[in-house]
């Protein structure tokens, strides 16, 4: 065992005795530590403790290589000089900033990290980055020049959509088969989504949080977007109006406009189906304008 003093000086001792039970209210059990003679620490001081449970050999990463989605852990290999695998991995123990890979990659694989911070400048450096790794950085570059070109069209129509139209009010909801519902907030990749689609999100809370039905029928949104992580269409559709009744006294359901949203698009960062799904959702805010793509599916 090693104990931290308030001064920070790290002491270490040796595991006498363990208690035979933890308080069932406080969760809190004790352990006994023999200490080497010191001026470091003493009787009545409160010190932060660490236990070492033994060691053993592991293949890991930085836990920057790691995308989760859905609930599953995947990375990105490098296969032969050409190829970018996506491959499903399972996670283990953690240590700092690596994490223990224990299916799913054998040793000595080329894996490579990449950032999937939702913004544009971190999805052009993983661009680029996987150019150069293919051998094909002429061709990154054309390609991320042409997302950008794509992103421009699409801030130019919303702007011209504006002219005619204020921005709706739009909540993001995410949930599973109807229920357990979050709400998307400042900060998240789906607040950028809404605002780049040309609407406005009146949800205040930073990141994904429960939000009651009362406090949604407060915010008055003329637009509802859920994504559902195990239904789809118009199942997912009927699920979460039956796990949320007081959803249809909402302006958005009573209108028409219940949209719903493949939940892939917002893990992993920017991807290369974003710019056709900003579209369909500007085309779902703004149904008067001309849309650059097919309708959301409603």
């Amino acid at each position: 065992a090693t104990l931290t003093s308030p001064a920070g000086e790290a002491v270490s001792g040796k595991v006498r005795a363990v208690a035979p039970s933890v308080d069932p209210q406080t969760r809190n059990g004790q352990v006994y530590v023999d200490l080497p003679p010191t001026s470091a620490v003493r009787a009545g001081m409160f010190a932060r403790g660490e236990f070492e449970l033994g060691r053993s050999p592991a293949v890991t990463l930085p836990q920057t290589a790691v995308v989760l989605r859905e609930g599953f852990a995947y990375l990105f290999r490098l296969e032969g000089d050409d190829r970018v695998v996506q491959t499903k991995v399972t996670l283990g123990r953690r240590n700092g900033e690596r994490v223990e890979v224990l299916s799913g990659l054998p040793a000595g694989v080329r894996v490579e990290s990449l950032s999937a911070k939702p913004d544009l400048a971190t999805l052009e450096r993983n661009v680029l980055r996987l150019g150069e790794l293919l051998g094909v950085p002429a061709q990154a570059r054309e390609q991320m020049a042409a997302y950008r070109q794509q992103l421009q069209d699409q801030a130019q129509w919303v702007a011209e959509a504006r002219r005619t139209q204020a921005p709706p009010r739009v909540v993001m909801l995410l949930g599973h088969a109807g229920s357990n519902l979050m709400a998307a907030g400042q900060g998240s990749l789906a607040v950028w989504l809404i605002e780049q689609a040309g609407g406005e999100s009146p949800v205040a809370h930073q990141g994904y949080k429960a939000l009651s039905n009362e406090a949604l029928l407060a915010l008055d949104p003329q637009v509802l977007i859920f994504a559902d992580r195990s239904l789809h269409g118009e199942e997912a559709r009927q699920a979460l109006l039956k796990h949320n009744p007081l959803l249809q006294q909402t302006r958005a359901v009573r209108d028409g406009r219940l949209l719903a949203l493949d939940p892939t698009l917002l893990v992993g960062g920017l991807g290369p189906r974003l710019p056709e799904g900003l579209a369909e959702l500007s085309a779902a805010f703004y149904p008067s304008a001309q849309a650059l793509t097919a309708e959301l599916d409603r």
